[in-house]
């Protein structure tokens, strides 16, 4: 089986190779791969986490690849505030009310931010040299969790 609209820029397949052992593989246009062998939930994430890498090491488009990451998953319906500005070093946000979820372009650090009493504060940043796929998405959970 293969799918869009799973990992930015990545071409998904899945195929059960034996009984609950699946392979997964990710495909850039490049044709640059990450794939892994193993049971279904553990594999899925380690084959993220494989793409996650590779975009992060060699992406021409880093700031715009995390854009559409965690928009991909925060597309859950809700009427999030969004903006990427390429002219800004690649800044972008996610807003939802009082929440959001920022990428500093100049400074490349990925910033969970919280409004209280009218001012924006910083809850916690991670440095792009520290950003894995993995605490990526729980930043963006934290974030946005209510």
């Amino acid at each position: 089986m293969t799918t869009e609209n799973i990992f930015p820029g990545r071409a998904f397949k899945i195929d059960e190779v034996s009984n609950g052992v699946f392979n997964f593989v990710m495909t850039d246009s490049d044709g640059r791969k990450a794939e892994t062998t193993g049971l279904f939930d553990e594999s899925f994430e380690k084959v993220k986490n494989f793409a996650f890498d590779i975009e992060k090491q060699i992406s021409k488009n880093w700031n715009l690849f995390l854009f559409d990451l965690c928009m991909l998953e925060v597309n859950n319906g809700e009427a999030f505030e969004t903006d990427y500005n390429n002219q800004a070093f690649g800044s972008w946000y996610i807003r939802l009310e009082n929440r959001m979820l920022v990428y500093n372009g100049k400074d490349s650090c990925l910033i969970s931010r919280r409004q209280l009493l009218g001012n924006w504060n910083d809850v916690e940043e991670l440095p792009k040299s520290e950003l894995s796929y993995l605490n990526s998405i729980e930043l963006l959970n934290k974030t946005f969790k209510k």
